[in-house]
């Protein structure tokens, strides 16, 4: 069993909607969250750090896996999916 049906949604796409600036190194994102074909909006704090030549942008993304029907009840799989996104960009 397939639980998001690559074989159909072969993507599952994020965009961000809006961002505001909460401090030098943080900014609140509401995004757009595309599984299965179904779009759903979430939000998420970003960190920001800089590192020699490099900024690094680090969120985590609180996801109802229910808003999108992925998997089948399940005693063993939490509701709630934790997804950590890490991108690195060089100056």
């Amino acid at each position: 069993m397939s639980f998001f049906y690559t074989v159909k949604y072969p993507r599952i796409n994020i965009k961000s909607l809006s961002i505001q600036k909460v401090n030098l190194t943080e900014y609140k994102v509401v995004w757009s969250l595309t599984m299965k074909g179904v779009a759903k909006k979430t939000e998420s704090a970003i960190y920001v750090d800089y590192e020699n030549e490099k900024i690094i942008f680090k969120t985590q993304l609180d996801i109802n896996r229910r808003m999108w029907e992925v998997g089948e009840n399940s005693f063993f799989m939490n509701d709630h999916v934790l997804v950590d996104i890490c991108l690195i960009a060089e100056k």
